[in-house]
């Protein structure tokens, strides 16, 4: 991919937000070069020069979703409570989907024709996050499992809690369903404590 020149910076950034938009209302088949071209009022040749493709695009807006994620996770330092953290962690990603819900979706939505997925090194790199905050919790006896597993319940867990929420289908207090779904995926997983 193309990087963009710091001066086509601000180009290269409405060009993303339109994409974004387009494939969070209609999907991949919405968002092609022409269309995001004229809503940013530049010519098809600045995509192409600034992204290589539309793939190139779309892929970035993968890239940007996950470094967005990224940031939120890692904006709180660690401490010595893991369980809390592992919360903490759940939390930050609430935060980053509604930050930027149109990255947000993009990061899960397109898959690039090669079958890989958009953003596969960013993405890795978040997930890495949340399993080593799962095996401190193991390795603290407060978790009991496997963390690859955990992490992927944590995951699963907030990402359909972000979709839900996004649909306004959490009811009138979606903090405290956040709250308890939270607090709950750690009660299922607490090690047995034997005297």
């Amino acid at each position: 991919m193309v990087r963009p020149r710091v001066h086509d910076q601000d180009t290269a950034d409405a060009l993303v937000e339109s994409a974004a938009r387009l494939l969070a209302e209609g999907g991949p088949g919405a968002v092609s070069v022409r269309r995001v071209a004229i809503e940013v009022g530049v010519s098809t040749r600045a995509v192409y020069s600034l992204f290589g493709s539309r793939d190139d695009l779309l892929a970035d807006l993968a890239r940007r979703g996950f470094e967005g994620l990224h940031r939120e996770l890692t904006a709180r330092a660690p401490t010595d409570d893991p369980l809390a953290d592992l919360q903490a962690l759940g939390e930050a990603y609430r935060r980053s989907a509604a930050a930027r819900p149109n990255l947000y979706s993009a990061m899960f939505q397109w898959t690039p024709a090669t079958g890989g997925s958009a953003g596969t090194t960013e993405s890795d790199r978040t997930f890495g996050i949340l399993e080593s905050t799962a095996a401190r919790c193991v390795e603290a006896g407060l978790l009991a499992g496997d963390p690859l597993l955990l992490a992927r319940q944590l995951w699963a867990l907030t990402h359909g809690l972000v979709l839900l929420e996004a649909q306004g289908r959490l009811g009138d207090d979606p903090d405290d369903v956040w709250d308890h779904a939270l607090r709950a995926i750690a009660i299922g997983n607490v090690a047995s404590r034997r005297p």
